[in-house]
C-alpha cells in the first residue's frame, strides 16, 4: 500500500495525536523542559565566559519560537493530567492556577528579580561578557539566570516569569503522578490544595525566585524513585540525574539533598550492565551539574562562594571577610536542640507564610512505603538536620520558605499515610473528615490569593506600567538616569542603595551597597577614605 501526498496531512495529525496519547507524553513535557533549561542555562554562561559573541535577532527569535513550543507542550501535559481527576473542587485549584498565570504578563518588580537573577541576566548582556563580581547572588548557578539570555530584550522580563509558572505546572504533574499512586481520586484533590494554598507558594509561584523550580527538582528525585521500584530502571536512573543536575544549576540548597540520594543509590539502587551503560549517557548531564561549582573554585576558590567559607578561602580575602557579616547577621544562632525544637515548632505556627494543616503532615512520613521504603523519611531528617545546621533559626521570617523544598516529600506521602488510616480504620475515620478540614483551610487563604491577584489583573486589562510600577523599588529614579545620563566608555554608575534593584537601570554599573564586596563601608570615615576605596 502506497501513501500519497493527501495522506499526509492525516498522517501529520495521527503523530501528533500518538504523542498526545502516549502515557509518556507529560513527562517527556517535563524532561524537555527542565532539560533545555539546564543545558541550554549552562551554555550561555560558558559561551559569555569564554568567548563573547553578539545575540542577533534571528536566534532571539528562533529561540523564543523554541521555548514557546516547549511552554505549550508543558501547559497541554498539565490539561491532560488534570482530565484523568474526577470532582467540582478541581475547578478551584484550576481556577487558583489561572489566577497565578496572570502574574505572567506583568512585568517584574520584586527584589529578587530585580536586585540578583534579571539584573545579572541583564548585566552580561549590556557587558557582552559574564563579569566575575563580588556580588552574593551573583555567584550562584548561572543557569537559573542565563537560559532567558536570548529574551532578556523581548518584553520585560516576563519570559522569565513564565518559566516560573512552567516550573508549577511540570511540577504538578509529577505530583499528581504520585499522588494517582499512593492515594485516591479525592484525595489528589486534596493534596493538590494543600500545596496551592500556602502564601509561600503562592508567592514562589508569581514572582522570579528559585524556590518553585527547586521544589519542582526535588519532585523529580522523588518521582525518579517511584519509577525505579516500578521497574522503570532506566527511566528512573535518567530522571534522578538530570532533576539531580537541574536542582544543582538552581540553588546551592539542593546540595542539602545530597546525603540522602547518595544513601537511597547506595542501598537501594542495583548496579548491571544496563545500568552502567546508561550512567555513561548520562556523563554530559553530571558534567553540567558540576559546571558551575567548577567554575567558582576556578574564579573565586570556593565552589559555593558565599556559602562555607570557613572550609574554602577566596582568593580575596574580603570577600570572605563580607560573606561572613552576612551569615552572622542573617544565618546565625547557635546549633542547640532548643533552636531545632523552636524553629520546628515555629513551622506550625506561622499560619501567613505556611498552611498548618500542610505543616502537619510532615509527621506523617515516618512509614514505611511499599514503593520507595523509608526515604520519605530519609529525606525529611536529613534535610531538617542540615537546615538545622546551616541556619538554627530556620523558622523566621523569610527563612520559613525553605521548608517549601519539602513539599514534594510531604504532602503526597503524608496523605497516602492519611488515606491508608481512614480506609484500615473506616469505621470511626471518614473521608468527609478530612475533606471538610482541607476546605476551611482553602476558604481562609483563597480570598487571600484573589487579593493578592488584583493587581495583576488589572494591568492585564489595562496595561497601566505607571499604576503597576508605584510598587517598584527606584522605578523612577532609574528611569530618568536612563533617559538623562551619558557615560564615556570608560564610566560606570556606582549604586548605594538599600536592596538596590537594578534591573531597570539600563546604565553600566557596579553594585556598592552592604550585599557587595566592592566596598568596606566599616572603614569608611571621611570622604576622601570613600574615594580612595571605590577606586
Amino acid at each position: 500500500m502506497s501513501i500519497t501526498y493527501r495522506d499526509y496531512p492525516n498522517l501529520g495529525w495521527d503523530i501528533v495525536k500518538n504523542i498526545y496519547f502516549s502515557d509518556k507524553f507529560s513527562l517527556y513535557s517535563v524532561a524537555i523542559f527542565v532539560g533545555a533549561w539546564v543545558t541550554m542555562g549552562n551554555l550561555w554562561s560558558i559561551i559569555f565566559s569564554f568567548h563573547p559573541i553578539t545575540i542577533n535577532k534571528h536566534i532571539e527569535i528562533l529561540y523564543l519560537i523554541i521555548y514557546l513550543m516547549i511552554a505549550i507542550s508543558v501547559v497541554v501535559a498539565l490539561a491532560k493530567e488534570f482530565q484523568s481527576i474526577r470532582g467540582k473542587f478541581k475547578y478551584i485549584i484550576l481556577f487558583e492556577i489561572l489566577l497565578f498565570s496572570t502574574f505572567v504578563i506583568a512585568p517584574p518588580r520584586t527584589g529578587d528579580a530585580m536586585r540578583v537573577w534579571l539584573a545579572k541576566v541583564y548585566d552580561v548582556w549590556m557587558n557582552n561578557e559574564k563579569i566575575i563580581r563580588p556580588y552574593f547572588h551573583y555567584n550562584t548557578p548561572d543557569a537559573f539566570a542565563l537560559f532567558h539570555l536570548p529574551l532578556i530584550d523581548f518584553m520585560d522580563g516576563q519570559i522569565f516569569k513564565l518559566s516560573i509558572f512552567l516550573s508549577l505546572c511540570c511540577f504538578l504533574i509529577l505530583f499528581i503522578k504520585t499522588c494517582r499512586i499512593y492515594c485516591g481520586n479525592e484525595f489528589i484533590i486534596l493534596a493538590l490544595m494543600l500545596f496551592l494554598f500556602n502564601p509561600l507558594i503562592i508567592l514562589g509561584s508569581t514572582v522570579i525566585i528559585s524556590d518553585m523550580p527547586v521544589i519542582l527538582a526535588v519532585s523529580g528525585i522523588v518521582y525518579s524513585m517511584v519509577l525505579f521500584k516500578q521497574g522503570m530502571e532506566k527511566e528512573g536512573l535518567f530522571f534522578l540525574v538530570l532533576f539531580l543536575a537541574f536542582g544543582l544549576n538552581i540553588k546551592y540548597n539542593m546540595l542539602m539533598f545530597i546525603p540522602a540520594v547518595i544513601f537511597w543509590v547506595i542501598t537501594e539502587l542495583r548496579f548491571s550492565k544496563i545500568t552502567i551503560r546508561l550512567v555513561l549517557c548520562l556523563l554530559p548531564l553530571i558534567g553540567l551539574a558540576i559546571y558551575p561549582y567548577l567554575m567558582n573554585y576556578i574564579n573565586i576558590g570556593n565552589p559555593v562562594w558565599p556559602a562555607l567559607t570557613q572550609y574554602f578561602s577566596a582568593y580575596n580575602p574580603f570577600w570572605d571577610e563580607m560573606a561572613n557579616r552576612f551569615y552572622h547577621e542573617y544565618l546565625g544562632g547557635d546549633r542547640n536542640f532548643i533552636n531545632l525544637i523552636s524553629s520546628l515548632w515555629g513551622l506550625l505556627i506561622v499560619p501567613h507564610y505556611l498552611n498548618p494543616l500542610t505543616m502537619i503532615l510532615i509527621f506523617f512520613v515516618f512509614k514505611k512505603y511499599r514503593y520507595v521504603n523509608y526515604m520519605p523519611a530519609v529525606i525529611v531528617v536529613s534535610y531538617i538536620i542540615i537546615l538545622w545546621l546551616m541556619m538554627p533559626k530556620f523558622s523566621e521570617g523569610e527563612k520559613t520558605r525553605y521548608i517549601l523544598y519539602l513539599f514534594p516529600v510531604m504532602i503526597p506521602f503524608g496523605m497516602s499515610y492519611v488515606h491508608d488510616l481512614i480506609v484500615k480504620n473506616s469505621k470511626y475515620l471518614k473521608k468527609k473528615y478530612i475533606k471538610y478540614c482541607v476546605l476551611f483551610t482553602v476558604s481562609i487563604y483563597f480570598p487571600f490569593t484573589v487579593v493578592y491577584s488584583y493587581d495583576a489583573i488589572k494591568y492585564l486589562i489595562t496595561y497601566d506600567k505607571e499604576s503597576w510600577h508605584r510598587a517598584t523599588w527606584y522605578y523612577e529614579d532609574y528611569e530618568w538616569i536612563n533617559k538623562n545620563i551619558e557615560l564615556n566608555n570608560e564610566s560606570v554608575i556606582l549604586v548605594i542603595a538599600s536592596s538596590q534593584q537594578t534591573y531597570y537601570l539600563r546604565k553600566k554599573y557596579i553594585n556598592g551597597d552592604s550585599l557587595s564586596a566592592y566596598i568596606d563601608w566599616e572603614k569608611i570615615t571621611k570622604k576622601n577614605s570613600f574615594i580612595s576605596l571605590v577606586n
